[in-house]
């Protein structure tokens, strides 16, 4: 069936904010909590965005209709039928979600693209459905503790010196010796800082003056004020040929990775497929022969992919240190191998020397040994607007569909995995996106209030509308996985001492309200406390959610790059991380130069600032990180706010590939305010421009990976290709039940009249077992 073409929107950014309508919302929110501030046990109405009489953006309390038949009284819309509206309300459809799941990148396929990491479904669920026993018993324990004992003892102080009192007894030593310790480690920790500081300066002075002068100054200014990224291209080539890194390119001997072994492994490909070209432009002289030694080389073509060539970081080709010799470019053996690579494999999937079974069997390996890259947004306050660097992956065609945020990232990767790919060029990539991102326009004597009042400078009710604005409704983890194929996965931390880290995904968590998550996510103690979660029945009912804990919190504290959990869900092995933590972007200190930044000297491989002051950079960061590791392992910092301090700092913040903008003063000081227009333009180009130098070596890794993908979707279904769930996962005892919550709910076929009809899509059945 033809799909209609949908009508033209307005978009929202095209309409001004006014302070009536805010009221308005902030009432029709107020509802949904109770007197302590949490959400009611069942909320009696559902959230939608419409647009009031005045034309401004607003979210309404719509009550969910008492008709069975909720595809002709879905809440979201007017009843065609009868020709009803809300004379107060109009439906603003670019707020509400659409089964437009075909406009975005293609969802992963059913068989291939989910196939397991490291842990099975049944080990998975068996882990959740333990640590909620857990969770139900402490909760009963504290039930039981509160009967007895005056409500005081549940507020957050009290529990904080609690919690300071239960620990394990110390020693005299350590009562008599700890705070002269603590304060001998500071003083040691003030004076390393400011030597690091005073190098880091020393080192940016020496490059200004000495290293970057007359021509190169000139060509290197004109590629930091290109505005393209082609044109940053052609700056890059023309400063390389200038310093002379070109030359480096062409020869082979390096020792930043294998020379041997890889062109040992371009040479067996290439003679491979030159003996099918040969053997098909002799297909009518002997066709025995010609079809035994055409055979015999896609055999030997799957050999070598399998067994080794096709693997992550094979013999070092991803090292980045390939990549900072020169702006742009590495070696060109490096460059032939991924070339190869992607030949052979599309060569594997048209040949018509293997059956359908053989080559599901022979993809499905070569794909769990490659991996999967997945982008990572780092928590920084409003710093994490400089997260542009995904308009520049995605003009370039090298977004991934694994995005995971914590804190502030959270929320720019729920903007981009529940929009399609034309609401994110109309809404995202523009500075007008600044109307919606206004959680922090509370005055500061407001914030000082509420921060002695609650502990927090922010109200989670007044976020509440905000942030569903950001995230089109009450849409689910499941849903905008549907709407746009992108898998979005945000960290989270319960508001219990030591309870597990938490990844919500369409897997873990696939029914829970994407907005509460990112508030959640985004709780940072002293800005905003602990909030509960919300999880969507399939009627449309909005509930709490309680799992392993009743409340959570930001889960940067814990790990700002969770790549352990997206390598056990989704066989994660190389990760684009965007670090913008005001308190880790000043260490970040590449000695060497970085993947297309090289140094300005020894054509790429001298030292930044030179040796001693290079060396310096080096001991004195290591050292801060001494200084914090005994301050942590000897027990000697209090808990601020019920966290531990050190583990903000003693986390690893980067990944395979790192970008990290340029923040100024200005961003530092205004690091808790809204963006203006102005401030909303620069993130984006300067997340943009950082993004640049790093693209070619994402272009390599993402290349033998998409070209995985294409050759699994072109391959035709086979009976040992749906063994497993959706996600590649075999079945367990779990999976009836999961599956049941975890379906996508009925009303949402019914959003719009210009929605694709149901019976025209194919869902994803996450509970096929063999």
């Amino acid at each position: 069936m033809a799909r209609r073409k949908p009508a033209v929107r307005k978009s929202i950014f095209d309409m001004p904010l006014s302070s009536a309508s805010n009221k308005e919302s902030r009432k029709s929110t107020d509802d949904a909590f109770n007197e302590d501030g949490n959400f009611k046990d069942e909320l009696p109405t559902t959230m939608s965005a419409c647009i009031d009489e005045e034309g401004n953006p607003t979210l309404v309390a719509t009550p969910l209709p008492e008709s069975p038949n909720r595809l002709n009284s879905f809440p979201f819309r007017a009843d065609s039928a009868n020709g009803n509206e809300s004379p107060e309300t109009k439906p603003l459809s670019v707020l509400i979600p659409t089964l437009d799941v075909m406009a975005s990148p293609q969802p992963m396929e059913r068989d291939s693209e989910m196939d397991p990491g490291t842990s099975t479904e049944e080990e998975f669920l068996e882990e959740e459905f333990e640590s909620e026993l857990l969770a139900e018993e402490r909760r009963e324990q504290a039930q039981s503790l509160r009967k007895k004992k005056s409500r005081e003892i549940l507020t957050a102080k009290n529990r904080w010196w609690a919690l300071a009192k239960a620990g394990r007894t110390k020693s005299f030593l350590w009562v008599l010796l700890r705070w002269p310790l603590l304060i001998a480690f500071c003083l040691f920790i003030s004076v390393d800082l400011t030597c690091y500081v005073a190098v880091r300066q020393w080192v940016r002075w020496y490059e200004w003056a000495i290293t970057w002068r007359g021509k190169r100054r000139r060509l290197r200014q004109d590629l930091n004020d290109a505005t393209t990224y082609e044109e940053y291209k052609v700056c890059a080539r023309r400063l390389d040929e200038y310093l002379g890194n070109s030359r480096w390119k062409n020869e082979e001997i390096c020792p930043h990775y294998d020379v041997d072994l890889v062109h040992r492994t371009v040479r067996r490909l290439r003679r491979h497929r030159s003996i099918i070209a040969s053997a098909l432009r002799r297909k009518g002289e002997t066709s025995s022969v010609t079809s035994a030694a055409r055979s015999n080389a896609t055999a030997g073509i799957m050999k070598v992919l399998q067994h080794g060539a096709c693997k992550h970081n094979f013999g070092g080709i991803e090292n980045e240190a390939l990549y900072s010799h020169t702006y742009l470019g590495t070696k060109k053996l490096v460059e032939e191998f991924v070339h190869e690579i992607c030949q052979s494999l599309e060569h594997v999937a048209e040949s018509t020397d293997l059956t359908s079974d053989e080559k599901h069997d022979f993809f499905k390996k070569v794909s769990q040994n490659y991996g999967r890259t997945a982008l990572c947004l780092s928590g920084g306050a409003t710093l994490g607007y400089y997260h542009g660097v995904v308009k520049s992956l995605y003009e370039e065609k090298l977004l991934p569909n694994i995005i995971t945020g914590t804190s502030a990232g959270s929320l720019i990767a729920a903007l981009i995995c529940c929009r399609t790919d034309q609401e994110l060029v109309d809404e995202v990539f523009v500075p007008s996106i600044h109307k919606i991102l206004t959680a922090c326009d509370v005055p500061y004597m407001e914030r000082a209030k509420r921060m002695y009042k609650t502990g927090a400078m922010f109200d989670h009710r007044e976020w509440y509308q905000k942030v569903m604005l950001a995230t089109k409704g009450p849409l689910t983890f499941w849903e905008a996985y549907q709407r746009t194929g992108r898998v979005l996965n945000i960290a989270i931390v319960p508001d219990e001492p030591h309870s597990p880290f938490k990844l919500c995904n369409y897997i873990t968590t696939p029914n829970v309200v994407v907005a509460t998550a990112v508030m959640a996510s985004s709780a940072v103690p002293g800005v905003l406390n602990p909030v509960e979660l919300l999880i969507k029945t399939e009627t449309g009912q909005l509930v709490p959610f309680h799992g392993s804990g009743r409340k959570w919190r930001d889960g940067s504290l814990m790990m700002d790059i969770p790549e352990r959990e997206l390598h056990r869900l989704w066989n994660v092995n190389f990760t684009i991380v965007s670090q913008v933590n005001p308190h880790i972007v000043l260490f970040f200190f590449d000695k060497r130069g970085s993947a297309g930044s090289p140094t300005a000297h020894r054509y790429g491989q001298g030292w930044r600032g030179g040796f001693i002051a290079s060396a310096l950079v080096q001991h004195f960061k290591l050292d801060l990180q001494k200084w914090m590791t005994l301050l942590k392992d000897f027990e000697l910092l209090p808990r601020v706010l019920g966290s531990d301090v050190s583990d903000v700092f003693l986390q690893r913040f980067e990944g395979d590939v790192t970008i990290v903008p340029r923040a100024t003063l200005e961003d530092y000081r205004m690091i808790l305010t809204d963006p203006t227009n102005e401030r909303m333009k620069r993130y984006i180009e300067r997340g943009e421009a950082r993004t640049w130098p790093k693209l070619h070596m994402i272009a390599n890794r993402l290349a033998i990976e998409k070209t995985l993908s294409k050759c699994r979707r072109m391959l035709p279904d086979s009976g040992n290709a749906k063994l497993g769930s959706a996600h590649g996962r075999r079945g367990s005892r779990y999976s009836n039940t999961w599956s049941a919550v975890s379906r996508s709910p009925r009303w949402l076929t019914a959003i719009e009249d210009t929605a694709v009809p149901a019976e025209t899509l194919e869902p994803l059945d996450i509970s096929q077992t063999e």
